[in-house]
């Protein structure tokens, strides 16, 4: 009887190790950097703050060689002057998956993390316009424009 029980002891020990070992080869998955090519087209509502910025929500739809179909959401501060100030948003990927950035006007888009394939992502990508509409003006001063844009840069998973 007792060498029963401390054979089951001992399986039972094994398994909690096994079972509490799991979570560390999940993270210690070899990440690998990857070049991002993506195109997009989105739409862009611009909410004017002063005669020279503007609050605006985008809402894109995209490809991309990391993520392949996406779409997007991101919301931030630009400057009729200057250009994008500040801005955050998350991509999501056609599996549900995410990747988050923010913008730096220096930088351009940084990933800094996500869920699922890419919960400790990281990288960069730099944007060009390549066409957009002229923009739709509403009576409370709003307007909406639709931007076609390509990125490149790299990401690391």
């Amino acid at each position: 009887m007792k060498m029963m029980r401390r054979s089951a002891l001992i399986t039972a020990g094994a398994l909690l190790a096994c079972a509490l070992a799991l979570p560390l080869n999940a993270q210690d998955k070899h990440q690998v950097t990857r070049p991002v090519k993506a195109s997009s087209v989105m739409t862009a509502h611009y909410t004017p703050t002063s005669p020279t910025t503007a609050d605006f929500v985008n809402e894109e739809e995209g490809v991309s060689t990391f993520l392949g179909r996406f779409h997007q959401l991101s919301s931030g501060t630009t400057s009729f002057v200057t250009g994008l100030l500040t801005a955050s948003g998350t991509i999501t990927a056609a599996n549900g998956d995410t990747v988050y950035w923010t913008f730096d006007p220096a930088l351009g888009f940084i990933i800094d993390g996500g869920t699922g394939r890419f919960e400790n992502a990281s990288g960069y990508m730099l944007w060009t316009v390549v066409s957009q509409s002229d923009p739709v003006f509403y009576p409370d001063g709003s307007f909406v424009v639709t931007l076609v844009a390509a990125y490149e840069g790299e990401v690391t998973f």
